[in-house]
């Protein structure tokens, strides 16, 4: 499958024109993989650019669509009322927190796992075999 950000608007277009926002959550395997902040970074700017909601009609994506997908539609599936205030932490602590850390960038991962070339996957497969 040819991957990139024209199919991914295919994709979430797909899904969007049969299903809808709201059937639609958000979910990763970052359990294996690390953080997926990425990917969520990415679907934030993702746009379906007119030209193909015309051709395939498919719906916009707007800011809404995105903020059901990555949250508000599990929140309706768990019965989470967003806008409950819970657990809070005054700014000035939080704040001091993340500046320990280094940042609230400091505290992602873009670790990549595993060869990240060809001589490094042929050298992992040598030590496996040995």
């Amino acid at each position: 499958m040819t991957q990139g950000p024209t199919a991914a608007a295919h994709f979430i277009g797909s899904l969007l024109a049969v299903l809808g926002s709201e059937r639609i959550v958000w979910g990763t395997d970052s359990i294996w993989w690390g953080s997926p902040q990425w990917q969520i970074d990415a679907f934030k700017v993702l746009t379906i650019p007119p030209a193909m909601q015309e051709e395939f009609g498919y719906p916009p994506l707007t800011e809404r669509d995105k903020r059901r997908i990555l949250g508000l539609n599990a929140a309706h599936l768990y019965k989470v009322r967003v806008s409950q205030k819970r657990c809070e932490i005054a700014n000035d602590q939080l704040s001091q927190l993340s500046d320990e850390l280094g940042g609230p960038e400091r505290s992602r991962t873009h670790m990549v796992y595993g060869p990240r070339s060809r001589r490094e996957f042929l050298r992992l497969l040598a030590r496996q075999r040995d």
